[in-house]
């Protein structure tokens, strides 16, 4: 086994090659995970693995559309706490300029993994030490965010090197969503929720999903996201399901207003979340257009009835029926390299959003 200070830098998902991460390790560029190798000792290596925008991770052939000032002082070496390593996340200036952008005004948000309903807040372009353990990370400021979630783990090792470990992201247009004024109240221990529908980038998929979960005054006050079309949903943590959806379209710069409503007393409503096919190391998924995936649910009649929004990351497809009849439903996906593991019928319920989580396998096992 690797001894502790050899964790943390790693390879590049889904790529042969290292280029992501043979340049200076105290501000690697997003687009590593998965698979550890050792580094000299000095290296920052509390942070486990890192995710980070697609951007980055396929190659930069993404746009950031933004672009910003660089920053001046930019220093890895001021990146120590107490003789600790500390992070830091930057924005980049433009999608063809790498270099550290001006982090006025931006804030990183953290996301404990085993705990999504908590985010801890940190200033963009300070060096912090946040407490031990992986979290989801994004920055956001007034019009941009980072267009996807990185996942990194942070242990306080000895900062051997003399240096902290900086994060560099590309930004994208973003805006905010708001819950209705007239929706007064969340059930107990519930919380406003959304889900970014649309993360792809000129036809290739962001690593995770964008979600965010938040109180009532931080629904009232608004919830930043990128640009796009995003579910918004009122979820019930108790019954562990959404009781109101809404499909609203994010604008840049911009405040919307959304209000989830529930089925009505003799219709249904769906949210099917269908896991990928894994893949080998190395060999990433084939990812067919929009176009060439179909989901939909079928009734006894023999109705056949599409999703009303479809979304899409690297590990997930999203289908989204907002009103259906009730009764069973024969659940169909269509693609050219998966299908479903078993066959599935929905019990559509009045009134009630039915959630299902399933997983989808390749057509051809190798």
């Amino acid at each position: 086994m690797e001894p502790p200070l050899y964790r943390g830098v790693t390879k590049a998902l889904m790529s042969a090659d290292d280029s992501c991460c043979t340049a200076n390790p105290a501000m690697l560029q997003p687009g590593s995970s998965v698979r550890a190798f050792p580094w000299p000792r000095w290296v920052a290596a509390g942070l486990l693995f890192g995710l980070f925008t697609p951007g980055w991770i396929f190659g930069g052939e993404q746009p950031s559309e933004s672009t910003l000032r660089p920053t001046k002082g930019f220093n890895p070496k001021e990146g120590v706490i107490d003789g600790k390593v500390a992070i830091g996340f930057w924005p980049v200036v433009s999608d063809e300029d790498r270099r550290p952008a001006d982090p006025t005004g931006f804030e990183v948000h953290l996301v404990p993994v085993q705990n999504l309903d908590e985010e801890l807040i940190y200033k963009a372009g300070a060096w912090f030490q946040p407490p031990m353990g992986t979290y989801r990370h994004w920055m956001e400021r007034d019009g941009l965010m980072t267009p996807s979630p990185g996942v990194v783990h942070y242990e306080a090792v000895p900062a051997e090197g003399d240096r902290g470990f900086a994060m560099l992201a590309p930004v994208v247009p973003a805006g905010k969503v708001r819950l209705s004024t007239d929706i007064t109240e969340l059930p107990k221990n519930g919380s406003f929720r959304l889900l970014l529908l649309e993360t792809s980038f000129q036809g290739k998929l962001a690593p995770l999903e964008m979600t965010r979960r938040a109180s009532m005054e931080a629904a009232k006050a608004g919830v930043r996201m990128r640009t796009g079309a995003v579910l918004a949903g009122i979820w019930d943590n108790q019954a562990g399901e959404y009781v109101a959806l809404a499909v609203a379209e994010v604008l840049p710069n911009k405040t919307i207003e959304v209000r989830p409503t529930p089925p009505p007393p003799h219709r249904g409503a769906a949210v099917v979340t269908l896991k990928r096919p894994p893949w080998k190391m190395g060999t990433p998924p084939t990812l067919v257009a929009e176009d060439d995936v179909a989901v939909y649910l079928t009734t006894p009649d023999g109705e056949k009835i599409a999703a009303d929004a479809l979304g899409r990351s690297l590990a997930r497809i999203y289908a989204v029926w907002l009103s259906l009849p009730t009764g069973p439903a024969r659940l169909t996906v269509e693609a050219p390299e998966a299908r479903l593991a078993k066959t599935v019928d929905l019990p559509l319920q009045p009134g009630r959003v039915t959630r299902q989580d399933l997983e989808l396998v390749p057509l051809r096992e190798d």
